[in-house]
């Protein structure tokens, strides 16, 4: 009762917050048989020509039309999903909460979630067999002070003691840095002031003084010059490879259906090297798909701190899901007991990048992806 009652405050608190086949070949007629005295059988008519094999469907639950869901949506407008023997069917949620809740009560709407982690640990801690598999998206978070205030902190991240901080709740950029700050010795719940609002509140507040920084995802920074506010940096500058949206499923979906998760991996390693190769193609693609246009595309894609990778990045959960339950985040009590290494499995990533690299041997984007694995997930090796 007291996980199912946790489960039900998890989902309060988050709901606040995409070849042709080759034509047979003619054969000559036989030569006619002498005639016969008695009637001979019918020839048996041809068989039906077998239909194509029906793939495996994936229903992948993600926040359609941002840009955070790039890796996915290459994937299948690509058609790797289907060359790799599964059809990802994108589902478009509104709300984390509700994926999370399809895959606990498997209502047989979504096999997988891909997008925000804090949602995942939260329900992690309240008591669900959630597992991270996989990954879409690091870093991509920005710290910003009022016009004149930012050199302070540029020069020493110590110098947040004593301020008031404004934040998006769950949004990682943030909550990175707290973890950060954590690490340098910070009391976050003492050393510094945190108040939860919206982006624009955020915004808003850090101009008018009413916070002496603030913490937004990098697509809310391009205000004019109008505003009393400035970038002080991209939260990866001093947060390197901070995790955001995660790959996540059911323990119970992951043993079922295995390798239908492993083939949606490779279609997103495959879309991994694409964007890498074809920049002026992924540009058009997403900005077709997001509605935005093409420099904005292109400057969230390639030119700022964001990394879509789809390696698990398993090294940075535990950090991560630490600083939720230092910053009271779950309800449950039992939650910082609980050992999240043990709900992420980064064997389905290796042996998806394997396969892909047997595949196309030597190939440089395969084997910087191979780097990265060896150095994000050394806690699971």
């Amino acid at each position: 009762m007291k996980i199912i009652a946790a489960l039900l405050m998890c989902l309060v608190m988050a709901a606040v917050m995409v070849a042709g086949c080759a034509a047979p070949q003619e054969t000559a007629a036989p030569a006619a048989e002498p005639a016969a005295e008695t009637a001979t059988e019918a020839e048996p008519a041809a068989e039906a020509e077998a239909a194509p094999e029906e793939l495996p469907v994936i229903r992948y639950g993600a926040f359609l039309n941002m840009l955070k869901s790039s890796l996915i949506y290459i994937a299948t407008e690509k058609g790797f999903d289907i060359e790799e023997g599964v059809d990802v069917e994108l589902v478009n949620v509104s709300k984390s909460a509700d994926a999370l809740t399809s895959i606990i009560t498997e209502k047989d709407e979504i096999d997988l979630w891909g997008m925000q982690i804090m949602p995942t640990c939260t329900f992690i801690g309240n008591g669900a067999d959630l597992v991270i598999f996989g990954g879409n998206v690091a870093e991509g978070g920005a710290m910003i002070a009022a016009k004149g205030t930012a050199q302070q902190y540029r020069d020493d991240i110590n110098n947040l003691k004593g301020k008031t901080v404004l934040g998006i709740r769950g949004e990682t950029g943030v909550l990175a840095m707290m973890a950060k700050l954590v690490e340098l010795g910070f009391d976050v719940n003492k050393d510094i002031t945190i108040k939860w609002a919206d982006a624009p509140s955020v915004l808003e507040g850090v101009s008018k003084g009413e916070g002496d920084v603030g913490f937004l995802p990098i697509e809310y920074t391009y205000f004019g010059d109008d505003v009393n506010a400035e970038v002080v940096y991209q939260v990866g500058e001093v947060a390197e490879n901070y995790i955001c949206c995660r790959m996540t499923t059911s323990r119970k979906i992951l043993e079922e259906r295995r390798d239908d998760l492993i083939k949606v991996i490779k279609a997103e390693i495959r879309a991994y090297k694409f964007m890498q190769e074809n920049k002026e193609e992924t540009v058009k693609i997403l900005a077709a798909y997001s509605g935005q246009d093409e420099e904005y595309v292109e400057q969230n894609i390639y030119n700022v701190r964001i990394s879509f990778v789809p390696d698990p990045y398993a090294d940075a959960v535990g950090p991560f899901y630490n600083v939720l339950g230092i910053m009271g985040f779950f309800e449950n009590e039992e939650a910082t007991s609980i050992d999240v290494m043990d709900h992420v499995d980064a064997t389905l990533y290796k042996q998806a990048l394997d396969e892909i690299m047997e595949e196309y041997p030597n190939d440089p984007c395969y084997e910087q992806l191979l780097e990265i694995y060896n150095r994000q997930n050394s806690t699971v090796q």
